[in-house]
Formats: C-alpha cells, sequence, structure tokens
C-alpha cells in the first residue's frame, strides 16, 4: 500500500468544501488505489484522527520534517490561500513546500482550489494579489504537477509560472454521485427547486433568487425550495419563511445520503456563486455546490449568462439564467433530456473516480 501525506488547511469532515474534497478523495483513493491518506494540518486545527484517517499536526516555522515525512511515499497540497493565512498571504507555505520536496522521496502534487483573489481598489485583496500570485507561482515551481478545476484556472496558472505541468479536473459533487435511470428525470417536478452549498452562498443565492422569482416562466416558477446544507443560520430561515407562494424546507448540516435523496427528486438549482463581475463562468467548476447539481441531473442556473462551459472540448448544456426580466431556460419538452445531458457530462468529466485515478497516476 502506498502512503499519500494531504496537507490540508483544517480538519476534513466539517461542512469545509476543501475538506469535503480531500476526505472524499482519500476514501476513493484507499478503496480504488490502495493509498492510504495521512491528514497534515496546521498546529491548533489539528485532533485525533478522522473517518479512519490519521491527522499530523505541522507549523508554519517548523524545520524538522521528519516526523511529518515519515513513511510517506507521496505528497498532495491542497492550496486554498485564505485556508492557511486569513489575508491570503502564507508567505511560510513556499518554504514547507520547498522543505517537504527535500524530505520525501516522492511525487509532490498541488491542487490549486484557488490561485488568488481580485478585488476593487478599496477592498485588501486588490493590494495583496501581486504577493498573492508570486507565493501561489513558488508553490507551483515547487510542485511535480498542479491540478486546477477550469481551462480558465490553467490559463492563470500557466501565466504564473508557465513551465507548470497542469492538469484540469472539475471539483467532484459533496453530496454523492446517484446512479440514475432514464425515468428518473422524466418525473421530476419543474416546480422544485435547490439551492445548496456553505452558509454564505445558501444566503447570497437566496436573496437573488427572491428577485427573481417574477421573472420565471409559469411552467417552472417555483412552488417547492430546498435549502440544503452549511451550519444553522437564524436570519437564513427567517428569510426563507418570507419567501411567498414558495414552500421553503430548510436543512442545515444535512448528511450527505439524505441532501441526494432531496437533490434527484428537483429539476432546477440557482446558484449565485460570483461575489464580483467579470469572472468566467467556467471557473464555476471549483464549486461543489454546482457538482452536486449535475451529479444529480439538476439543471443548474444562474444571476447572469456566460461563456460555454467546457472540459477537453466537451460541452455542458446552457449555461440557463434568469438576468433581470431575461430567461433564458429549456423548454419543458426538453429539460428531462437536459437533466440527463447533465448528468452524462458530470459522469465523464467530474466524477469522483476521475479525480481519484487522476490524482493515484500523478503520485505514481
Amino acid at each position: 500500500m502506498k502512503h499519500l501525506l494531504q496537507i490540508v488547511p483544517h480538519v476534513p469532515g466539517n461542512f469545509d468544501g476543501v475538506g469535503d474534497y480531500a476526505l472524499n478523495l482519500a476514501r476513493h483513493l484507499a478503496s480504488d488505489h490502495a493509498v492510504q491518506t495521512t491528514f497534515a494540518v496546521p498546529e491548533g486545527r489539528a485532533a485525533g484522527a478522522v473517518a479512519g484517517f490519521a491527522i499530523a499536526a505541522f507549523g508554519p516555522h517548523k524545520t524538522d520534517l521528519a516526523s511529518l515525512a515519515d513513511g510517506q511515499d507521496a505528497t498532495v497540497l491542497h492550496y486554498v490561500n485564505y485556508g492557511y493565512q486569513t489575508r491570503g498571504i502564507p508567505l511560510w507555505l513556499p518554504r514547507l513546500v520547498a522543505a517537504l520536496r527535500s524530505a520525501l522521496p516522492g511525487k509532490f502534487v498541488t491542487v490549486f482550489h484557488e490561485l488568488y483573489a481580485t478585488g476593487p481598489f478599496w477592498g485588501s485583496a486588490f493590494w495583496l494579489t501581486p504577493l498573492q500570485k508570486r507565493i501561489a507561482a513558488k508553490v507551483a515551481w515547487n510542485s511535480d504537477s498542479c491540478l486546477v478545476s477550469s481551462e480558465p484556472s490553467a490559463g492563470q496558472l500557466r501565466q504564473l509560472f508557465d513551465r507548470a505541468a497542469i492538469g484540469v479536473q472539475p471539483v467532484p459533487s459533496s453530496f454523492g454521485e446517484p446512479v440514475l435511470s432514464i425515468s428518473q428525470f422524466q418525473t421530476r417536478s419543474p416546480h422544485r427547486w435547490a439551492i445548496c452549498g456553505g452558509s454564505v452562498l445558501l444566503e447570497r443565492s437566496l436573496r437573488s433568487f427572491a428577485t427573481i422569482l417574477s421573472s420565471l416562466p409559469l411552467a417552472f416558477r417555483p412552488r417547492e425550495l430546498l435549502l440544503l446544507g452549511g451550519r444553522s443560520n437564524p436570519t437564513l430561515a427567517g428569510f426563507a419563511a418570507s419567501l411567498g407562494g414558495v414552500r421553503v424546507t430548510y436543512l442545515p448540516e444535512v448528511s450527505v445520503e439524505h441532501a441526494s435523496e432531496l437533490l434527484i427528486t428537483c429539476s432546477f438549482g440557482w446558484l449565485d456563486y460570483f461575489t464580483h463581475g467579470g469572472v468566467p463562468l467556467p471557473v464555476i467548476l471549483k464549486s461543489s455546490s454546482f457538482a452536486s447539481f449535475c451529479a444529480h441531473g439538476v439543471i443548474p442556473v444562474f444571476p447572469q449568462g456566460g461563456t460555454k462551459i467546457t472540459i477537453s472540448e466537451d460541452t455542458l448544456p446552457g449555461p440557463y439564467f434568469v438576468e433581470g426580466v431575461n430567461a433564458a431556460l429549456p423548454s419543458p419538452a426538453e429539460s428531462a433530456h437536459v437533466a440527463r445531458e447533465i448528468y452524462e457530462w458530470y459522469h465523464r468529466r467530474a466524477a469522483l473516480p476521475l479525480l481519484s485515478k487522476r490524482i493515484a497516476a500523478a503520485i505514481a
């Protein structure tokens, strides 16, 4: 059995997108590729074990990496700069990567969940972006290979370090990957919608969803809305209760199994993911909420249009959106077929077994 060190910003299993990604990856690597994971977490954030996987603590200034590297054959770093430092500038991380490269005999792979932040000039992200870019470039330089979730992200990484070996693999669903029959797409109500994700994404999406209800064609106008995920939020629950004409079911901290059972009954999913304009729509492939919709054949609907979402010239149907009084949605006759195409695209391009196979090959 091969032993893999997965470096993560927080202990997995706490309703955290990156943590869910790493934990699901660890499970599939163990079951499908005989690769056993140890999670390495910054000191102060580590405790015991999770789901049968050991947890090791490390400090940003730790120079003796012998105990961290002991018995490990390869390393996967989950890079999310704000996860390791509150302003997105973990200056110590490139040094740790370089030291681990020397201490470990095997491959070092970095999964870039994000590269750097952008924003208006009055925010700190605007002024810190150059430093964030330098840190990401140093990490890429010290990595044998890098993984990003979309073609636009691959282009950004090539601009930072043009010699990086880059693979593109969308983020998989955090709410399971059910096997569905054709009939399960044909029997769904077009009036049953869903919003899923963390607490912040749920609230932002719900507030924008309330503004577009009257713009939706009657054939798709929601009568039921499922809010799935995040932590319990009284503000969100109160706002959901005020959504006139729509029966809202709010299930925070829902189990993967229950969320999956509910998602396969929904026709559409509303997703207000981007906090500012100008981001190419294919970057949505970094969202586990988007992936969860696709994995269940739920048609994602956005608050704005954008370019086609494509991986290796394989294009997802859509994009579908409701922006002001303009709505671009499939016709009632097309909906079941579109939902099935989305589901099949996900399993060709984004499913968790594809990710674990790619990582297993990268560390071989």
